[in-house]
């Protein structure tokens, strides 16, 4: 019992240590990272940045009334509808046609352009519909998809009816760094498009298009360039570290301490199972030193019952064993034969001499196991019952 209550003790120890560990470190990282706070209903992840006090001054957004926007260039803004930290992804809303056209209302700033100075590209989960293409499209080479059975066409059928009169359509899929900056639209070329982020074809074939989206990725923030050192003078770190690296280095020391405080449970835990295990096997040992005799000779309820006329008192088996009647009773706690029913006493009696029986000197003697178990149950059968028979 007391490995079990220290064993627990010392678990509830590790596991309060750890949590506060933890907690401590997750509220170092979000205060050297200076995480911004939500906008409306969305968090803004580090290294995003909402605001001049938070996030990574490279990795801006706007936060407007609530509402998220991602600025591209040539003036154009399109709503964020969801933020994935784990895979650095932002998803946002393309722009629409206008009204009764087949030209997309971003026509002006030439669709969707990306600063390439900055680290957000356009990923290679989106696939591209270009529509109200001129003639000269036709004459590009792939990944641009012209041809007739372009998947583009069934947009246009089942939910661009405008673009019906303009029956040049492209598809593509974004596809690596020659046009992971851009979807372009233009007077020249195709005046309008649409995105669909890993694009179901089978939803497609049931005319099911999903919402639009263009996914939009963020590179990891780049470590920080420190300047060289000049000959005969000691080299000077800049004052002011980034973000990033104290965000590291604390996220480090939070991998270490973890791993540690695992390492301190995982022993602990082992302490503990091994003193489970010699606690029962030396009570184990003990049980076969003492009562595991396989040629005793015990004598069973049924046959004490009868011997004794169902336990009366003048035929009380063990009255002549090695401890008599009067000595037996005398080895029973007073306490518990104080204001005793004759039923129970005469129980006290069955079970004290059961425990003479094991309690013999010889081995060969004792009663087994098994046969113990047996006369206990036959015992209480009889307590429970209520019954004994007068002499």
């Amino acid at each position: 019992m007391q490995v079990l209550e220290l064993g627990f003790s010392m678990e509830r120890d590790v596991s309060i240590m750890f949590m506060l560990v933890v907690a401590l470190l997750s509220s170092w990282c979000a205060i050297a990272m200076r995480t911004c706070g939500n906008c409306g209903r969305y968090p803004v992840p580090y290294p995003l940045s909402t605001g001049p006090s938070c996030g990574d001054q490279l990795y801006k957004l706007r936060c407007t009334a609530g509402t998220l926007w991602f600025d591209a260039l040539n003036g154009s803004s399109y709503m964020i509808t969801s933020i994935t930290p784990l895979t650095r992804r932002i998803i946002i809303r393309p722009a629409g046609l206008a009204a009764k056209t087949c030209i997309s209302s971003d026509l002006r700033s030439q669709g969707i352009q990306l600063n390439d100075k900055l680290p957000f590209s356009i990923a290679t989960s989106n696939t591209v519909l270009l529509l109200n293409c001129k003639d000269a499209m036709l004459h590009l080479k792939p990944p641009l998809d012209c041809a007739p059975t372009s998947l583009c066409h069934n947009y246009i059928r089942d939910v661009a009816a405008p673009c019906m009169s303009q029956p040049i359509c492209c598809t593509f899929k974004i596809s690596g760094p020659q046009n992971n900056h851009m979807i372009t639209v233009h007077d020249g070329g195709c005046q309008a498009y649409q995105s669909f982020v890993n694009l179901n074809l089978k939803a497609v074939s049931l005319k099911k298009w999903p919402e639009p989206g263009v996914e939009i990725e963020w590179a990891l923030p780049k470590e920080p360039i420190y300047p060289k050192c000049r000959p005969g003078k000691p080299c000077k770190k800049p004052k002011k570290k980034t973000a990033v690296f104290a965000g590291a280095a604390i996220a480090g020391v939070a991998v270490l301490v973890t791993v540690v405080v695992g390492i301190i449970f995982y022993k602990q835990h082992q302490r503990i199972r091994k003193a489970q295990k010699n606690l029962v096997r030396e009570r184990k040992e003990m049980l076969n030193s003492k009562c595991s005799g396989k040629s005793a000779r015990i004598f069973t309820g049924k046959e004490i019952a009868k011997a004794t006329n169902n336990f009366c008192k003048d035929n009380l088996i063990g009255s002549g064993g090695v401890l008599g009647e009067d000595r037996l009773m005398d080895d029973i706690d007073p306490v518990l034969k104080e204001g005793a029913s004759k039923l129970e006493l005469e129980t006290m009696k069955a079970l004290g001499s059961l425990a003479e029986a094991c309690l013999d000197e010889k081995r060969q003697n004792r009663p087994s196991m098994k046969e113990v178990a047996d006369e206990i149950e036959y015992i209480i059968s009889i307590t429970t019952s209520g019954k004994v028979s007068k002499c």
